[in-house]
């Protein structure tokens, strides 16, 4: 397999790539990438065996044999990393050279077979792809499965690059497998009789010429929603020279003072396909595009404030929220939160999980508008971060098939992995209180998804100490409403919260 192919194969973050850049780092980044190579051009060796004979075996022979050299050239370089850290965010972490291996083989195969797919005669004769999953997703990404069988034409880039891997849900912009990290979705050829069938094409139907040169190295980068800073770098001149290479790239703007992207990533990835339009191509490895990758990315990022229709007061509890809540935790791929006012004291803040845009609404009469939004954020990350996204309405649904469907989405209804998290609150001394209490209203403080969003809230401000927030929840506390839990009892989960974001990469 060649460079280039590796180039293109992560789709990498160049501006990323270079925040924690140093020597020893860049020694073990050329041995992982010529470890790579040795793998996916099958280089061989020859050995001699105890009796004396010689045989040709592979240079490097699989993933297992991939992680053992690298940890090995690790140890043997001073760079062991801590044995019992198998975090994501380890780069020397069993987990993460198990995923660099994984993606960067994966994507060459995939690259391959979508090449192979894509000549005139194949297209011709099969010509769209049907977008199916592997077992082993643990996590699938939402829109992947509203999307699970759907059969377009190979040609049709827009869908295959642009929706199935779209940056925002941890994509490459690529249209070959792979659709994001651990997505497990593929790609099998459709025939021509039933594109026909289906009305795909019509029978007269011939392919035509396709440029697939914008499938390059200079595509914009998978940038979206990521947290990257030269605070990273431990040498001041090194630190130094890098901020004046952003600011000349990307203009003054593009580092605030404590040297992180200040600008929103969305204008940042039209700068660079702008400026890669000019032939501008920074020179960084591929392995060390993917291993500088942040493997999560700030949840303020997604959050959507219009310039206009916002007063003062909620567009300033907004901003502390998410500040809060970016201080505390990282996210996974989630989509973009569109926030907007409402007038009244009937209700204070919403979340819709029925729309793909995630709406939140904030009332700007509410007299704990910094709270409230971490609540409704907290209803967000629930759904799309921790759950399986979008709630799907169909016409004529009852409120019972509604709150089935509500129930099936949301990972504090559903989840494992929040298995914990979710005992602990529902067993607190407080719900016991609220179980005993009938009424309509008490029922509904009683439901998972309430009960999380209120716990989120409170973790927020008790792990950001923000001084707003903190004192919004005592205010609420005062009130003895049930909404929130004790100092005392609250310990519990909040030691709950801190477990499920570590395991999920989220807290360090």
């Amino acid at each position: 397999m060649s460079t280039r192919e590796r180039a293109m194969l992560p789709a990498a973050e160049r501006v990323n790539s270079i925040f924690t850049a140093d020597v020893e780092k860049a020694q073990f980044l050329q041995r992982l990438a010529n470890m790579l190579d040795d793998f996916l051009s099958g280089k061989k060796q020859e050995i001699i065996l105890p009796d004396g004979t010689s045989t040709t075996v592979g240079v490097m022979q699989g993933k297992a044999d991939f992680i053992a050299k690298a940890r090995a050239f690790m140890a043997a370089e001073g760079m062991a990393a801590d044995a019992g850290d198998n975090r994501i965010t380890n780069i020397g972490a069993r987990s993460r050279l198990s995923l660099i291996f994984d993606t960067m083989t994966r994507c060459c195969y995939g690259q391959a077979r979508w090449e192979s797919g894509m000549t005139p005669e194949m297209l011709y004769a099969y010509p769209a792809w049907r977008f199916v999953r592997h077992p082993g997703a643990r996590m699938p990404r939402p829109l992947h499965v509203l999307n699970e069988g759907a059969v377009r034409l190979k040609t049709d880039f827009q869908f295959w690059a642009v929706e199935m891997n779209s940056p925002a849900i941890g994509g490459f912009l690529l249209p070959w497998p792979l659709y994001g990290f651990n997505s497990w979705m593929d790609i099998e050829s459709v025939s021509r009789a039933e594109c026909i069938r289906s009305g795909l094409i019509a029978p007269d139907w011939v392919p035509g010429p396709v440029d697939m040169s914008c499938f390059g190295a200079t595509l914009p980068e998978r940038l979206m929603n990521r947290s990257a800073s030269v605070q990273k770098v431990k040498d001041p001149a090194l630190a130094a020279r890098l901020r004046e290479s952003l600011k000349k790239r990307f203009g003054l703007d593009a580092l605030d003072r404590d040297g992180r992207l200040a600008i929103p990533a969305h204008d940042l990835a039209r700068r660079i396909e702008n400026q890669d339009g000019n032939g501008y191509i920074p020179d960084a490895p591929p392995v060390q595009m993917m291993l500088n990758m942040d493997m999560v990315s700030k949840v303020g990022d997604k959050i959507n404030l219009p310039k206009s229709g916002i007063s003062r007061k909620v567009r300033t509890a907004v901003n502390r929220a998410v500040s809060s809540i970016d201080a505390v935790h990282t996210d996974g791929p989630l989509p973009q939160a569109h926030i907007s006012q409402t007038p009244g004291m009937k209700v204070l803040g919403s979340f819709n999980p029925w729309e793909p845009n995630a709406p939140i609404a904030i009332s700007n009469a509410g007299e704990y508008p910094d709270l409230t939004t971490c609540h409704e954020i907290g209803h967000y990350v629930d759904l799309w971060g921790l759950g399986k996204g979008q709630c799907q309405y169909r016409l004529g649904m009852i409120p019972s098939e509604m709150e089935k469907e509500k129930r099936s989405k949301y990972g504090s209804e559903h989840s494992p992995e929040m298995d914990e998290l979710m005992n602990v609150i529902m067993e607190s001394p407080t719900l016991s209180i609220i179980r005993s209490i009938p009424g309509r209203y008490y029922r509904y403080l009683e439901s998972r998804r309430e009960c999380f969003a209120r716990a989120y809230a409170q973790f927020i401000a008790v792990e950001s100490r923000d001084k707003t927030l903190i004192k919004q929840l005592n205010r609420q506390r005062q009130e003895r409403n049930l909404n929130q839990w004790t100092i005392k009892e609250f310990r519990p989960i909040r030691n709950a919260f801190r477990n499920l974001f570590m395991k999920k990469g989220w807290m360090k």
